[in-house]
């Protein structure tokens, strides 16, 4: 079914089918409330008329409105006028006659029949009612009324108008929309393409690293102790790299799924923020660099959130910092109050961003052409900004490849 409905040809002939099915429909309902509506507004007249004729005691006089003819059970013309005036129809009496001539052994049989038909070279169709004769309990003949059925055209000619303008706003609306759809399908499609050849080549390089040095090294041809003891430590980091990049994939997969459950409470920020500072102290100033935490961002009213995930947010906002400054670099913590929410700003003095890059920075595994990002997986800025629209925040970037970069991200006061 969904390749069905992924084909545009395929799409607009389903709706030309739905559409003339409407019109099929439509049409055929105008009809039938057409039909009951003169059957009531005729039905009174013409049992005045078969009563009379049964008695035969009658009196007609043409009437332009409608045509009256009757027949006896063997199909002959019962004659109800004194003069030959013209009929309302303006149809020859022969060719009205054909039109009745297949209806009166339905009708003589004790039957009632309320139809639409056309007349010889009438442009417009005719109601046309007919009922038996009935003298007695015995059915003597069948008579019938006719009216041209003007008022009926007029309906469904506005219906075809009113349907025929529905139709093409609606084929329009529904291109318009089908277009878009296409557009998002195809642009889904290449983003799972993009993401299996991203992951095929993020999980490649490790593990071809991982089995190249593992085979070295069970062949026993590094016979110097040292260089085992490297090839031990890169396996291990590449072990660590593929490990980090598997758990970032599951964990932004359950994101996107809507599977992660956010367990929203106040929490005092200030120990959060002194205990990023003991860790990141040290990991920085070990690395001869300096992390900071602004007095302001110390002194923040309670804040209503999911504190485990906002420590995330921190944790992979400095770790990403971390990786741009050189020697003598600075990742600082800041904050700015307003009414509603608090907005924190983790900022570097690193080498900063490219303007071009910028708009793909959130992006799944996009790492730019910067050495600092080839051991990442390119799945935490991602994350950052899915848990925080999961959490009904935002997050953005500013950054001056001379003065360094400041990411910034809202959480909302208790």
């Amino acid at each position: 079914m969904r390749r069905l409905l992924s084909d545009k040809k395929t799409v607009f002939f389903l709706i030309l089918l739905v559409y003339i099915f409407c019109w099929f429909l439509g049409t055929t309902a105008i009809k039938s409330f057409f039909i009951d509506y003169k059957i009531k507004e005729m039905s009174p007249q013409l049992n005045v008329i078969t009563s009379e004729i049964a008695d035969g005691n009658f009196s007609f006089t043409r009437n332009t409105d409608f045509v009256l003819k009757a027949y006896d059970v063997f199909g002959v013309e019962i004659n109800l006028f004194d003069e030959d005036d013209q009929s309302g129809l303006i149809v020859k009496d022969d060719e009205i006659s054909k039109s009745l001539v297949h209806l009166i052994p339905k009708v003589t049989a004790g039957n009632e029949v309320a139809l639409l038909v056309k007349i010889g070279n009438q442009s417009v169709e005719s109601i046309v009612i007919g009922a038996p004769i009935v003298k007695d309990q015995v059915v003597k003949g069948a008579a019938f009324l006719l009216k041209p059925a003007s008022d009926f055209n007029a309906i469904l000619n506005g219906f075809f108008l009113i349907f025929f303008v529905t139709l093409v706003i609606g084929v329009l609306l529904i291109g318009t929309f089908l277009n878009l759809y296409f557009k998002e399908l195809t642009g889904l499609e290449q983003t799972r393409k993009d993401y299996i050849a991203n992951v095929s080549h993020e999980l490649k390089s490790p593990v071809a690293s991982i089995k190249a040095l593992t085979e070295t090294l069970i062949d026993n041809i590094i016979q110097d102790e040292e260089t085992r003891t490297r090839y031990y430590g890169i396996i291990l980091t590449e072990s660590s790299h593929l490990q980090r990049l598997i758990s970032d994939m599951l964990e932004l997969a359950r994101i996107q799924n809507g599977r992660m459950n956010f367990e929203k409470a106040a929490f005092d920020s200030k120990a959060l923020l002194l205990a990023l500072y003991e860790k990141y102290s040290v990991v920085l100033e070990d690395m001869n660099n300096k992390f900071e935490v602004s007095e302001k961002a110390l002194l923040l009213p309670e804040l209503y959130s999911d504190r485990e995930r906002i420590l995330q947010i921190f944790n992979i906002l400095v770790d990403n910092a971390s990786k741009f400054i050189g020697e003598n670099g600075r990742v600082v913590i800041d904050a700015e109050i307003y009414p509603k929410h608090v907005e924190f700003k983790v900022s570097d003095n690193g080498i900063g961003i490219e303007k071009e890059m910028l708009p793909h920075i959130f992006e799944r595994f996009y790492k730019g052409e910067v050495p600092q990002n080839k051991n990442g997986s390119g799945l935490g800025l991602s994350i950052a900004k899915e848990i925080l629209q999961g959490l009904g925040e935002k997050i953005w970037v500013n950054s001056d490849p001379e003065a360094g970069t400041t990411f910034s991200f809202t959480v909302r006061r208790a």
